[in-house]
């Protein structure tokens, strides 16, 4: 029978038949991890994940696997130990994962394990830490730091998702594939934390946990907004939000980030309102780690504001040590907003409490403050604060915070903090009584003045019951004290500045 010549119907079918079969063949290889090549490569998912699971699991998995390193997952093998390097880098024969396996090179603890070590050389050396075997995909094609990686060729081919759909189908659910992208990535391909998770691993990203994106982000709406991946591979934008800006003056900061060095200046969460020269870093970079925000970074221990002498630890004193009121916006004093937020109690802003925690009478900073400024004595009214000290109008006012402790005492009074006494105060006739011997009759009769005075207006043998016949608004015939007010406020003329006749 003679042979004819194909038709151009027939060629055309031909050809139409031979493109469908390549067509077939390309979604076939892309279907399931199989065999292609020869010999097959090590792979993850049918060589070294169950092995390592058997033979190293013990020890590497859990919540605490031995070294920091989790052998139990893929992403767990590639990524570090507790040295933050990873301990299979590809091609890498020095890669710790290999040396511990080595029989030449294996520790005493490793030595039974020297079998492993030919497939896991072959996986890490030869076969890119493949997780699966695919005649279309490479074998990095997993492998986040592999040049490879499905992310980075999505990236190198403008973000264009068909190129996943063709296989994987419209809706990513498997398509010709029959493997679906939500196997791995729950949300799908363009979700945010498909990409990074919701709140990133890199950097200082989970330190930042409790602030939002757009604190320093333009946040996307939608995965394609302008500005989120058209140049990604810059990194992501930098536009500091309102708490960055935000100042305890209330004026606004102008934050800065410098991309070259990965540090922030001039933002407010790290002190850029302060302009505290005893601050030791208010410029961190970004992968500085948590030392960073240690206290005396953003400001001094102590501030330069505050005096120098005062302890590193004394902070406690005058603020609150709650975590969730230090970097919120406002200046926390105390207990308070007034004077007794450093200073005494709620009751009262004398000590007890003084600034070292004490409130017995025997410390100099707590004294006779009570005895004064509550008067229960009744010899006279309460004591302003201002008789005895500079009383500052304000938190930040000169001689207030910014000198050294213990507070000034007005010169009139002739104070010596050595001795504890007041020398030249005229409300205890200059005598010179001790602020610390608290109910040991340092205001009683005859302290501040003789009884009777030793002068010329008085008779050396007059008794207390004649003390009335010249000063009858300030004692009565028994020579005892007069008071005058309401129960538990009483209070006398005697110490009043003047002499009552």
């Amino acid at each position: 029978m003679a042979l004819r010549a194909p038709t151009r119907a027939a060629t055309a079918a031909a050809l139409t038949f031979a493109a469908l079969a390549a067509a077939l063949a390309q979604v076939a290889s892309c279907a399931r991890e199989r065999a292609s090549a020869d010999p097959p490569c090590v792979t993850w998912q049918d060589d070294i994940g169950p092995l390592l699971a058997m033979r190293c699991g013990d020890c590497h998995s859990g919540d605490a696997p031995a070294g920091g390193y989790e052998l139990g997952d893929y992403g767990g093998a590639l990524g570090p130990g507790s040295d933050e390097v990873s301990n299979a880098r590809a091609g890498d024969p020095d890669a710790a994962l290999l040396a511990y396996l080595d029989p030449a090179r294996a520790d005493a603890v490793h030595a039974a394990y020297g079998d492993l070590y030919p497939s896991v050389r072959d996986w890490v050396l030869e076969c890119d830490r493949a997780y699966f075997r695919s005649a279309l995909h490479p074998g990095g094609i997993l492998d986040p730091a592999s040049a490879d990686f499905h992310g980075a060729a999505l990236a190198d081919a403008g973000w264009d998702f068909a190129l996943c759909a063709s296989c994987h189908g419209e809706d990513f659910a498997g398509g010709a594939a029959e493997l679906a992208c939500t196997n791995c990535h729950a949300g799908g391909p363009t979700a945010c934390d498909t990409c990074h998770a919701a709140i990133p691993n890199s950097g200082a990203h989970q330190a930042h946990a409790l602030w939002s994106c757009d604190e320093c982000h333009l946040t996307p709406a939608r995965w394609d907004d302008p500005g989120h991946l058209d140049d990604e591979r810059e990194g992501a934008e930098v536009l500091f939000g309102a708490f960055a800006r935000s100042s305890l003056s209330g004026a606004a900061l102008e934050p800065v980030y410098d991309r070259a060095s990965g540090s922030c200046a001039q933002v407010f969460c790290h002190g850029g309102s302060l302009a505290d020269a005893a601050a030791a870093l208010t410029a961190p970079v970004w992968t500085g780690g948590p030392a960073q925000a240690e206290c005396g970074t953003c400001h001094g221990l102590p501030p330069a504001s505050h005096a120098p002498a005062l302890p590193a630890d004394g902070c406690p004193v005058c603020h609150p040590d709650d975590p969730a009121l230090h970097i919120d916006g406002a200046l926390a004093i105390g207990r308070s907003s007034d004077c007794s937020g450093c200073h005494g109690s709620a009751a009262s802003p004398a000590p007890p409490r003084d600034l070292g925690g004490n409130s017995s009478s025997d410390a100099i900073g707590v004294g006779a403050h009570q005895s004064h400024l509550q008067a229960s004595h009744g010899l006279r009214g309460p004591v302003a604060c201002s008789d005895c000290h500079a009383v500052p109008v304000e938190l930040g006012s000169p001689g207030h915070i910014d000198s050294a402790a213990p507070a000034e005492v007005v010169s009139e009074l002739g104070w010596a903090r050595e001795q504890g006494r007041c020398a030249t105060s005229w409300c205890h006739g200059n005598s010179a009584p001790s602020w610390t011997a608290v109910g040991q009759d340092e205001a009683a009769c005859g302290t501040c003045h003789g009884v009777p005075p030793d002068d010329a207006e008085h008779e050396p043998d007059m008794p207390l019951t004649r003390c009335s016949e010249c000063h009858a608004r300030t004692v009565d015939e028994f020579g005892n004290i007069l008071r005058t007010g309401p129960a538990g406020a009483e209070h006398s003329e005697h110490i009043d500045g003047d002499v009552d006749l």
